[in-house]
């Protein structure tokens, strides 16, 4: 039904799992779609133009061939955490990207420019990666940035961080 705000598959395991086929129309206004754990899903590409956040978290059977080749422009939450199967995540620049969860990715080796609306990236075991996407983000227009907490967990290849907003208001690193 084109009310459908949320949609909620979290953990769902059935053999040859997929998301239904109208996902991607127009007509349809889902806002939150949550696939956390769901280890068959192996295909994400036709998501609604309405999506505000995309939680997929552990959904260890997604490709980078499995992702949208870019997310919706309204996008504001992503969480890809706990996928060892990704190299690339697709473009966010043209997303609303507030929050940006990447840990134990083990895999990722490239996260794309972000966009300014950014606010909070959480990264554990992907982060050796990370300053490639600071790095572009970073040279973007610094007065209209937002990040304000940049969480970064258990890599010891990092040893500097570039330029950073004058919005970060925290910072952690273990």
């Amino acid at each position: 039904p084109s009310s459908l705000i949320n949609l909620d598959f979290s953990s769902t395991t059935v053999p040859g799992f997929t998301l239904p086929s109208n996902l991607g129309t127009s007509n349809l206004q889902l806002q939150q779609l949550t696939i956390s754990g769901c280890t068959t899903l192996t295909d994400i590409t036709q998501l609604p133009p309405t999506l505000l956040g995309l939680y997929a978290g552990g959904c260890t059977a997604l490709t980078n061939s499995s992702l949208p080749a870019s997310f919706p422009n309204s996008l504001q939450s992503l969480n890809l955490s706990q996928i060892n199967t990704i190299d690339t995540i697709p473009s966010l620049a043209k997303t609303s990207i507030t929050q940006l969860d990447i840990y134990d990715m083990t895999t990722l080796i490239k996260i794309p420019v972000l966009p300014t609306t950014i606010q909070n990236i959480q990264a554990q075991n992907s982060a050796d990666t990370l300053p490639y996407a600071l790095n572009g983000f970073m040279d973007t227009d610094l007065s209209a940035t937002c990040l304000q907490t940049l969480a970064i967990y258990n890599d010891p290849g990092i040893t500097s961080l570039p330029k950073l907003p004058n919005t970060l208001t925290q910072i952690q690193m273990q």
